[in-house]
């Protein structure tokens, strides 16, 4: 049995693992590299969102005052119509 050369191939084999390890890792850093960036962005959309939200809440209230303004304004209009005509809604 040849001592050096098992010992030999055991270094190899060990000295491989180590190689194949520090590929894994440095895969494993650019994938965290790639979730931190989509998390960023996923984060930005987010803030888009809830900004659209804000301003689509603000325009609804908008329009439903404007609505309600309106909608009294020509139930007022309506009621001045009916009154000049008369009773009988006849000129």
């Amino acid at each position: 049995m040849d001592i050096e050369r098992t010992l030999q191939q055991l270094l190899e084999s060990h000295s491989r693992a180590i190689e194949r390890m520090d590929r894994a890792d440095a895969r494993a850093d650019r994938a965290e590299k790639r979730m931190d960036r989509i998390d960023k962005q996923l984060q930005s959309t987010a803030n888009l969102v809830r900004g659209g939200m804000k301003l689509i809440v603000e325009d609804r209230k908008r329009h439903r005052k404007e609505l309600a303004e309106l909608g009294g304004s020509i139930a007022h209009r309506l009621l001045e119509q009916l009154r000049r005509e008369g009773a009988n809604g006849r000129h």
